[in-house]
């Protein structure tokens, strides 16, 4: 793990799309050691073996089912374009009839960090939170929300690469303010 470390802070990514993964390895590497996991039971099994950490980075969103084809990876991110159509009243709707294709691990992940010997921080990021998320779908845990800080800089890992170092950068620099 010190290979991996090389004075750098270790971060733990967690999310189910490649894509995002591979955004943030790239864009980090250089800043922090980077270890990253598709799902919370990954992420669970490294916390349970005290692989060492100083700061998780989570989605909040997660497929309530298992995705295995890409019509199913499609279907479940249509959800993006329906937002877009969508005026900000019919938001609280769209969410109801959406809702059963998610979890909302990240939170879980933000509860599971504060079972550590010593909590690091977590921070949680969404493009769909903001939107579509009711009180209710919020942590009830006064501790894990203290323990918890927003990243709202999730962008497509497909964006211009101005836009990408931009957000990258603004990641980075609250990470760095946080952990250290």
């Amino acid at each position: 793990m010190n290979r991996l470390r090389r004075g750098r802070p270790i971060v733990w990514y967690v999310d189910d799309e490649r894509g995002n993964r591979e955004w943030f390895r790239d864009h980090h590497r250089k800043h922090f050691a980077v270890v990253t996991f598709s799902a919370r039971a990954f992420f669970l099994a490294a916390l349970k073996n005290r692989i060492p950490c100083d700061a998780v980075v989570t989605d909040i969103f997660f497929p309530s089912a298992r995705i295995n084809t890409d019509a199913d990876a499609h279907a479940l991110l249509s959800i993006y374009g329906k937002i877009a159509d969508a005026s900000v009243s019919q938001l609280k709707t769209l969410w109801a009839d959406q809702r059963h294709h998610w979890r909302l691990d990240g939170f879980r992940i933000a509860k599971d960090v504060l079972q550590m010997k010593s909590p690091v921080p977590v921070f949680l990021y969404s493009r769909k939170a903001p939107l579509l998320l009711t009180f209710d779908d919020y942590l009830d845990d006064t501790c894990a929300v203290r323990n918890s800080h927003w990243l709202v800089e999730k962008i497509d890992p497909n964006s211009t690469a101005k836009i990408c170092r931009k957000a990258a950068s603004i990641q980075r620099n609250r990470i760095v303010a946080v952990v250290t």
